[in-house]
C-alpha cells in the first residue's frame, strides 16, 4: 500500500507501506535518515506491539515519489509535512522517531507543533544524530564529488553494495541524498525553547557519526524526561546487526509512552 488512508478518508503520498492496527494505542511517524525511503520501516510494524500503529514517512524525490523534486530546506520539509499528516496527528495520540537527518525533523516538527498550539507527540525517540547544536566531527560532505560520496557511504555501512555498484541506481539516489545531507550539514539551532515532550535518544557504540557524548547533548532539547540508551553498532544501527536490540528498546520505550495533555487524539 502507497498511500496512507484514514478513517476520515485523508490520502497522502507523504506516507508509505503502511499497515493499519485493529486497536492501536499509539502512532509512531517514521522520519528517514539522508537519501532514504519509506521503505527502510517497511518491516517495522511486524517488530513492535500491535497497539503501535507505524506510519514510514516518504518524503519527496525517493522511491515511489522519485519524479519530484527533492526539498533542500528544512522549513520547506516541516511544512509540507505538517500539512500532509496533520489529519492524521488528531485522531490519535502519536510519537516521532527520526534516524539522523530524520532526528532535526522531528525537533523541527515537534517544535512548529507546539508553537501553534496544535497536537504534539507523546514521545519523541532519535537515533544516530549528534545534538545539534554541536559541531558536526566532519567537514560538509553535501557538495563532495560523486566518488568521494560513494566512498563516505561505504564506510557508514548502510547502503547495499549492488547499489554503490550501479551507476543507474545511484543516478537515482544521489538528488535527495544531496539535498538530505545539505540539511544536515548545514543545520543549526540552540535548544530553547525546550520541547515539553519526553525524549529518547539512542545510539551505536560504533557509530562514528555520534559519540555517547554528542548524543547526551539531546538533553538539554526537552523539559520532560530524557533517556539515553547505547548499544553496540554502527551508525546504521537500527537497519542491521543490532536490529533486534533496537526492537527491543523501542517496544520498551513506546510500551511506557502515556498521552500528555496536548498530544494528538484532538478531533
Amino acid at each position: 500500500m502507497s498511500f496512507f488512508a484514514s478513517e476520515r478518508g485523508h490520502t497522502t503520498p507523504w506516507v508509505a507501506f503502511y499497515r493499519p492496527r485493529a486497536a492501536p494505542r499509539l502512532r509512531l511517524f517514521c522520519l528517514p535518515f539522508a537519501g532514504g525511503g519509506a521503505s527502510s520501516y517497511r518491516g517495522w510494524s511486524n517488530e513492535l506491539p500491535s497497539d503501535i500503529e507505524v506510519v514510514p514517512v516518504q518524503l519527496p524525490g525517493r522511491e515511489d515519489r522519485l519524479r519530484e523534486k527533492p526539498l533542500q530546506r528544512i522549513e520547506d520539509v516541516v511544512d509540507r509535512l505538517i500539512e500532509a499528516l496533520s489529519p492524521l496527528m488528531r485522531d490519535l495520540p502519536f510519537a516521532l522517531y527520526g534516524h539522523s537527518m530524520g532526528a532535526l525533523v522531528a525537533l523541527e516538527v515537534t517544535r512548529r507543533l507546539a508553537a501553534t498550539y496544535a497536537p504534539v507527540p507523546c514521545h519523541m525517540i532519535i537515533s544516530a544524530r549528534a545534538a545539534p547544536h554541536l559541531p558536526l566531527r566532519r567537514p560538509q560532505i553535501f557538495n563532495l564529488s560523486r566518488k568521494e560520496l560513494e566512498q563516505w557511504l561505504r564506510k557508514l555501512n548502510g547502503t547495499p553494495e549492488a547499489v554503490l555498484n550501479s551507476a543507474e541506481l545511484m543516478d537515482l539516489i544521489v538528488p535527495a541524498l544531496r539535498c538530505d545531507l545539505q540539511i544536515d550539514d548545514t543545520f543549526r539551532t540552540i535548544a530553547e525553547p525546550p520541547i515539553a515532550c519526553p525524549l529518547t535518544v539512542v545510539g551505536g557504540l560504533r557509530d562514528n557519526e555520534a559519540s555517547p557524548d554528542e548524543l547526551r547533548g539531546w538533553s538539554r532539547y526537552t523539559s520532560g524526561a530524557f533517556a539515553l540508551r547505547l548499544m553496540d553498532g554502527d551508525h546504521f544501527f537500527p537497519f542491521n546487526e543490532s536490529r533486534s536490540h533496537a526492537f527491543r528498546i523501542l517496544t520498551e520505550v513506546l510500551s511506557t509512552t502515556a498521552p500528555q495533555p496536548n498530544c494528538g487524539n484532538r478531533a
